[in-house]
């Protein structure tokens, strides 16, 4: 391959190298926000000109402009106006628009005099390049449509990132190459067309690349004619740059493992844009520009890259005439898993134990014990302050206090500290007190954890911090999941532990530490990697309190009549539960009754009664079910009385049959037959009673349930066994006993036979 070759191949691999990883919607918010032209602006000497950026958000009301990072007196219009400009003008424009969302800062222009490039501005924010660029999603696809520099006709490209972790073969040596394998990204390009959502490719490659310490390194492509480049490690993309900045990289290019040639690469950032694509108006788009030089040969790329997406627009020229531009279609990525980080936090039960072990700050043997001493624990924050010396106003927040003590191997107390945290709607960060080093942190309104987080995602909670009392600006709590691991530890393997990195900064100090969080057990390893604190603390065993629940209990007690009951309940959970005993059914706490054990003896009684107990501990409280006394001969309700066989809820009315014998349970009430018991036998029985004389009477025999309160026994009679109605009726004792709380009778017609057309009975019960 020529070094000619060589330049037009490579210029498919410029093509993919900025892809990102997720995409970001076009600003939509109401700070200010520049989405005008391109920055870079080259006018003559004595020519005028107007800075005038096109806006969004809500009314600007203050404006102040920068040159080169220093303010220009007076300049605080919306538009900047240069009248004859000479080199002294030249230089990066930046301006501070206010409005009533905030303040933001903008790059402007850049302003080029007479074609002399404007030195770099030091002053400026710089820009990390792998945050524009690097993928980190498999799968994630970029359609791309542009106009071929050849044909002018458009064509499609199709980026996917094939695999984050490919071994592939390079070359280093020059004239002798020598090889070695490296691990990669590759990322699947393919030139074709795209219509009615299909893609169809007409030619194929693959690039590779790698993560530096400072940026991403170009390793080479495959082509699916044979063709085979590799560069020698040494051309890695700068790491940050700022506007204006250039870089070179110069890397030896092989090509079937034999040395073609040095190419050198040109970098150079020239503006912060606004883009305009198919995908929508992507703001803040790094335009980057990238010369590519081999002997004989040379190529520019002009491409804009958004933060967190990738590339958005590409353009390059080679010789006279010879130019493209591709824009974004569109882009997709899978969707990548979120975790809920409540569920990661040990659950915050009062008086929950956590032993580790590990090294502490000194690098000595350590042991230490972690103590959930409660789940609404004042403690004071601070809100307002004026830096650095002014304490804030002291507001009381409940929390959750975690106490801590870390020990050495012979019981000598090396520190102890509190942190408060608030788990109710969310995890919120409030500080720490540490009384061996008199550290007491506060964060103003906490440092809300955010509530799911993808693998990969870091996200930083500004807050003002106040140390000991006084406010000391700013501080921040930055977490960044790296990843969802088993963790070994004395205690056992976790599975699917979050990998979590917290930062916690206040002023200028601050602490970074990694910890694996088990899901509802908590942290079962700890490692400080900057800032001090214990260096490492490994689960070895865990306690947490576990709330009451009954084990056993009785549901049907019997008792003498004008005689006591006891009743009991078994409960397990952890130690020092309590008992509440109540009068009535489950749930109902107007008649407390009991004492506090899980043994309960009645007072007498003489009508059915319910009662049921509630036991309580430091983590929380449990009910019994309904128990139900039945002292023998005793007064009792319906509702009591289907209580006597497990009924669902909806089966306990006063016409329900729940046994599907057509008996209804307030018929069976009325005659002591049980809900589920046969009525068969118990049924009332039509009799023709002797009165006085020769007179008869018609009635009915049946036994009957004493103790029933709140029916009436009614007489119904009929003369077709169609057309029912209540007569007057007189209720006998019989003889015989036929149990506790029974008695036989015989509820006769008072009207003689023959006075009274109607000769068929039945017994009907009736409630008010």
């Amino acid at each position: 391959m020529t070094p000619q070759s060589y330049a037009r191949r490579l210029c498919a691999g410029f093509l993919l190298l900025a892809l990102g990883a997720t995409i970001a919607a076009a600003q939509t918010g109401t700070p200010p926000a520049v989405t005008s032209d391109p920055l870079l602006r080259e006018v003559a000497s004595g020519a005028s000109l107007v800075l005038a950026p096109t806006l969004e958000g809500d009314p600007v009301t203050a404006t102040q402009w920068f040159r080169n990072g220093v303010a220009i007196d007076g300049a605080t219009g919306v538009t900047l106006p240069l009248a004859s400009v000479d080199a002294a003008d030249a230089g990066y424009y930046t301006a501070v628009f206010t409005n009533a969302a905030g303040s933001t800062t903008v790059a402007v222009a850049a302003v080029e005099v007479d074609g002399v490039p404007v030195p770099p501005d030091t002053s400026a924010s710089s820009y990390r390049l792998m945050e524009y660029f690097y993928p980190a999603s498999e799968g994630a696809e970029w359609l791309y449509a542009g106009l071929d520099a050849t044909t002018h006709t458009t064509v499609h490209t199709r980026v996917t990132l094939a695999d984050l972790d490919r071994a592939v073969t390079c070359l280093t040596g020059r004239h002798s190459p020598q090889s070695y394998q490296v691990t990669t990204t590759a990322l699947a390009g393919a030139y074709g067309s795209y219509a009615a959502g299909v893609f169809t490719p007409t030619k194929t490659w693959t690039d590779y690349m790698g993560a530096s310490p400072t940026g991403l390194v170009m390793w080479g492509d495959d082509y699916t004619d044979g063709e085979s480049v590799r560069l020698d490690g040494s051309y890695a993309f700068p790491g940050t740059m700022r506007l204006g900045q250039t870089a070179e990289r110069t890397a030896d290019y092989y090509e079937h493992g034999a040395f073609v040639c040095p190419v050198t690469a040109f970098f150079q950032l020239l503006s912060v844009d606004t883009v305009d694509t198919p995908a929508g108006r992507f703001h803040g788009s790094l335009h980057v520009r990238i010369v590519l030089q081999a002997p004989g040969n040379l190529r520019i790329w002009d491409e804009w890259w958004v933060a967190g997406l990738g590339k958005v627009r590409n353009q390059w020229i080679a010789g006279s005439g010879l130019r493209a531009d591709s824009r974004l279609v569109s882009t997709t990525r899978p969707v990548a898993p979120t975790y809920r980080l409540a569920d990661y936090f040990v659950r915050p039960i009062t008086g929950s134990v956590f032993h580790s072990t590990g090294k502490s700050w000194n690098n000595s043997d350590s042991h230490t014990v972690s103590t959930i001493t409660g789940t609404s624990v004042p403690i004071t924050t601070y809100t307002g302050g004026t830096f650095p010396l002014t304490p804030g106003t002291p507001v009381t927040q409940l929390v959750m206090a975690d106490q801590n003590v870390s020990s050495a191997t012979d019981g000598t107390v090396q520190e102890t500290w509190a942190e408060y945290i608030t788990t109710a709607s969310g995890l919120v960060y409030w500080g720490l007190d540490n009384p061996t080093e008199v550290g007491s942190v506060r964060f103003e309104n906490g440092a809300a954890l955010p509530v799911v987080m993808a693998v990969g995602e870091t996200v930083v909670v500004p807050s003002k911090a106040y140390l000991n009392g006084l406010y000391v600006g700013t501080g921040s709590l930055t977490v960044r999941l790296l990843g969802v691991e088993n963790c070994t530890v004395p205690a056992g393997t976790f599975a699917n532990c979050l990998r979590l990195e917290f930062t916690v900064a206040i002023a200028t100090n601050s602490q970074t530490y990694e910890m694996w969080l088990a899901p509802e057990v908590g942290c079962v390893r700890y490692l400080a990697t900057a800032g001090g604190g214990d260096r490492e603390r490994n689960l070895v065993t865990w306690a947490v309190p576990s709330a009451p629940a009954f084990s056993s209990q009785s549901t049907l007690e019997s008792c003498p009549l004008n005689g006591t009951a006891q009743l009991s309940v078994m409960a397990v959970g952890t130690a020092d539960l309590s008992f509440q005993w109540y009068r009535g059914s489950a749930g109902d706490v107007s008649t407390p009754v009991g004492t506090n054990s899980h043994l309960f003896t009645t007072p007498a009684l003489t009508a059915w009664t319910r009662y049921w107990v509630r036991a309580t501990n430091g983590v929380g409280s449990a009910d019994s079910a309904t128990m139900l006394v039945m002292p023998a001969g005793g007064t009792m309700t319906l509702a009591d009385w289907v209580l006597l066989d497990p009924l669902p809820a909806n089966q306990r009315g006063a016409l329900n049959t729940p046994a599907g014998d057509g008996v209804t349970n307030r018929m069976k009430f009325a005659l002591g037959v049980a809900p589920m018991g046969a009525a068969t036998l118990s049924l009332p029985k039509p009799v023709v009673v002797a009165g006085t004389g020769s007179n008869r009477h018609l009635g009915l025999e049946f036994t009957r349930n004493l103790g029933a309160q709140g029916i009436s026994l009614v007489l119904d009679v009929s003369s077709d066994l169609v057309n029912w109605g209540e007569s007057a009726a007189t209720l006998e004792p019989l003889a015989g006993t036929p149990g506790v709380g029974l008695q036989n009778v015989r509820l006769r017609q008072n009207l003689v036979l023959g006075a009274d057309v109607r000769r068929f009975a039945r017994l009907k019960v009736t409630a008010p």
